[in-house]
């Protein structure tokens, strides 16, 4: 073997590691972009029948884990999707603004949803963010939104009674579910926690039914590989997303919308959930 056989080999492997290195920092640009550009744009319209009896179903709309900032083009994307859907109900499921400058953002949001009764609880992000959260409550009652902290209350439609009751936030709050109304047994009961781990805990008192539960919190684990989150963040109960049988209702938890502490989702896209009641 001559020396210059050597080098041309030793020259070729490196040749074939130096493709090989572009090709990885080429995918890894390639995954980034459509983590960041792609992905937290995409969104995705999940329905989720509740009522199986075969009559027209009410539509509630679930909107979670906003984050709002300034309206971009996944804002318009939900506005259009909501306005083609005509829901009967909207639910803020918490953490809609995660700071001041979401705050003043917020009412040319809440302007451009449907005309409907809708709902709004807090998340863990309204509680740590240190907003002012008297001056967000006026600002969802100027915009004839229910802030719900530990309250309920009922909407209805076509004739149809929906008891809604919205717990304040199990992660960074002081959830009461024993401070609620609990009459009404009878008719469609929907109760709102944004951080799903509240479910995970004690709370299965057999008295306690809801025909649904909503949450959020965990944006379906925001990065994942192959599905599984890389990181879920705390009160998630180990939760992830979708739905969910607990003993005291259907629970489903929402992927969310917005995207936290970093602006970017793989292989967990941004939905809205659209309940058939």
């Amino acid at each position: 073997m001559t020396p210059d056989y050597v080098i041309a080999c030793a020259s070729a492997c490196m040749s074939r590691r130096r493709s090989h290195l572009w090709l990885l920092v080429g995918l890894f640009w390639l995954i980034f972009a459509y983590a960041t550009m792609v992905e937290p744009r995409w969104l995705q319209l999940t329905r989720v029948p509740v009522k199986t009896d075969g009559t027209p179903a009410v539509l509630v709309a679930q909107l979670s884990d906003l984050h709002l900032n300034r309206p971009g083009a996944l804002e318009q994307r939900i506005f259009e999707s909501l306005r083609d859907l005509a829901p009967d109900v909207i639910v803020l499921t918490g953490d809609v603004v995660d700071s001041e400058e979401g705050l003043r953002h917020l009412p040319g949001f809440l302007e451009r949803l449907p005309q409907v009764p809708t709902i709004a609880v807090l998340g863990n992000w309204e509680h740590w963010s240190g907003i002012d959260l008297k001056l967000l409550r006026g600002i969802y009652q100027r915009a004839k939104v229910s802030l719900l902290v530990n309250e309920s209350t009922s909407v209805t439609v076509r004739g149809r009674p929906l008891y809604i009751e919205g717990l304040d936030d199990s992660t960074a709050g002081e959830p009461k579910l024993k401070d609620l109304e609990l009459r009404h047994q009878g008719d469609a009961r929907i109760l709102v926690q944004h951080s799903p781990g509240y479910f995970a805990s004690a709370v299965t008192r057999s008295a306690l039914k809801f025909d649904l539960c909503m949450a959020g919190h965990t944006h379906g684990g925001q990065v994942t590989i192959f599905g599984l989150p890389i990181w879920l963040p705390e009160g998630s109960g180990g939760f992830v997303h979708g739905r969910h049988d607990h003993p005291m209702c259907p629970l489903y938890v929402s992927r969310g919308l917005g995207t936290s502490l970093l602006p970017l989702r793989l292989g967990a896209r941004p939905e809205i959930v659209v309940f058939g009641m």
